[in-house]
């Protein structure tokens, strides 16, 4: 599994850059005085600011997206039951649900907009 410490991924990209910077402008290996104080002020650089972590709340929860099939009273049509499992059986956030039913069952035009 990919590793998401906050931490462990800055240590990993600052020595990413540092090493990256290094090949970026090779020094011979008759200099190794210059090469030694290359590396120390690349060393000394701050390339990476953070981490900064941002720690969100999770939106409240409306019902499973299963409980709005037809075949289980809701509004849906039961074609969403060839979803996989996983999503069906998974609870909606309260705004998707509200979203669902203004468009769905009220006939609601909507706008949907994310950030990402």
């Amino acid at each position: 599994m990919f590793e998401t410490n906050p931490i462990v991924l800055v240590d990993t990209l600052k020595d990413t850059l540092k090493r990256y910077i290094s090949t970026t402008l090779p020094l011979s290996r008759r200099y190794p005085g210059l090469q030694n104080e290359f590396y120390k002020l690349v060393a000394k650089q701050k390339l990476v600011k953070g981490p900064y972590v941002e720690a969100l709340p999770d939106f409240e929860k409306g019902v499973f997206l299963k409980k709005l099939l037809s075949d289980n009273g809701g509004f849906l049509h039961n074609g969403f039951s060839n979803l996989p499992d996983h999503i069906l059986d998974r609870k909606l956030h309260l705004h998707q649900e509200q979203a669902l039913i203004a468009a769905c069952k009220n006939k609601k035009s909507l706008i949907v907009a994310t950030g990402t």
